[in-house]
């Protein structure tokens, strides 16, 4: 009689071994998409503070060259700037002695150097008083050119005095 028995039982060791292996890849499958979605958010904040870092230096450098050099008034023949180190060519101003504007990247930004900056200059004296709004758009990790897509982070910032 116990012969029989042990002979109907033995479909059993598989159907447990088979159950603990699925139990077990679930969680191996579940552990692993916590992890990766971790990776994905501690990236996502390296490359937030880095675009951020990215526009507020390209601020920097623009009100750096405005306020203290006189840099950026018309008309202006353009020419190199320094920014974080770079040598930045600034193409001539566009538009005439009441509006104009600049506009220029800074490349080589952020933890990694892979950031970058897209500067925008815009001057206004229509009013008789001189208004100058300076847009960065900040970038990680930068394409080139300087500028977003899919897996990209933005910031974007304005100054205006």
């Amino acid at each position: 009689m116990k012969y029989l028995k042990a002979k109907n039982n033995r479909g059993f060791v598989l159907l447990f071994t088979m159950v603990l292996s699925a139990v077990l890849l679930s969680m191996a499958i579940g552990a692993s998409s916590v992890a990766l979605k971790e990776l994905k958010f501690s990236t996502s904040g390296r490359d937030t503070n880095d675009a951020f870092f990215a526009a507020d230096t390209g601020a920097d450098c623009a009100l750096y060259y405005d306020r203290t050099q006189t840099r950026f008034i018309y008309p202006d023949p353009g020419g190199n700037i320094n920014c974080a180190g770079s040598a930045i060519s600034v193409p001539p101003a566009s538009g005439n002695a009441t509006t104009w504007s600049y506009s220029f990247s800074v490349t080589g930004l952020g933890s990694a150097g892979k950031s970058c900056a897209n500067i925008v200059i815009n001057k206004d004296a229509s009013s008789g008083t001189l208004k100058t709004t300076i847009t960065t758009d900040g970038y990680s990790p930068a394409n080139s050119p300087c500028a977003s897509n899919s897996t990209t982070v933005n910031r974007h910032l304005v100054v205006t005095y």
